[in-house]
């Protein structure tokens, strides 16, 4: 029976594959039957010193798990000690809220890790060609920046195939089921 939905799963997956090789990197690992680990958009910045953002998700026993939002600054506009990231999508205002394993800061550059969970009204509130402004709250030196029709897209198709492969909200810090 295991056998069974370990191949369905891995139908799944293949026939979505080839949409998802054209446009993302997929990694695999050696270790799990060539299965994917790591998927995430072929035209992410090689750098992290570049205002960007991004998304991308894991495959863990042949469904799609941890969708993560990436938020990327430049040098020039430091987003450090950021609380809230607040957005205007097409006049919609979402809000993520900060957690401190979110950041993560090295001299190589800056950039927050989300889970879907604190991302999930901007999430369904995207579409391909919105209109998206992003601002810092607690920041009063980062001006407003627009975000590009590249990078909303690429969030909307990943978003996609990942609930395409089974993908639910996750988050490190929030309980799934508490029986108590």
């Amino acid at each position: 029976m295991q056998q069974i939905a370990l191949e369905n799963q891995r139908r799944q997956f293949d026939s979505i594959y080839s949409n998802l090789t054209k446009e993302y990197i997929i990694e695999r690992d050696s270790f799990s039957s060539g299965m994917p680990e790591i998927i995430y958009p072929k035209n992410r910045p090689n750098s992290v010193w570049k205002d960007y953002l991004w998304s991308y998700f894991k495959i863990e026993n042949g469904k799609a798990k941890r969708f993560r939002l990436v938020i990327q600054n430049s040098e020039s506009k430091k987003i450090d000690g950021a609380i809230m990231f607040k957005f205007n999508i097409d006049g919609k205002i979402a809000d993520i809220i900060i957690q401190s394993y979110m950041a993560h800061e090295s001299y190589k550059g800056n950039y927050y890790d989300i889970p879907s969970t604190y991302a999930v009204d901007f999430l369904d509130s995207l579409r391909v060609g919105s209109k998206v402004k992003m601002k810092v709250t607690n920041l009063e030196e980062y001006t407003t920046r627009t975000i590009s029709s590249e990078e909303i897209n690429n969030i909307v198709k990943t978003y996609q195939y990942y609930k395409e492969l089974g993908g639910e909200l996750d988050s490190p810090d929030i309980p799934i089921n508490q029986d108590n």
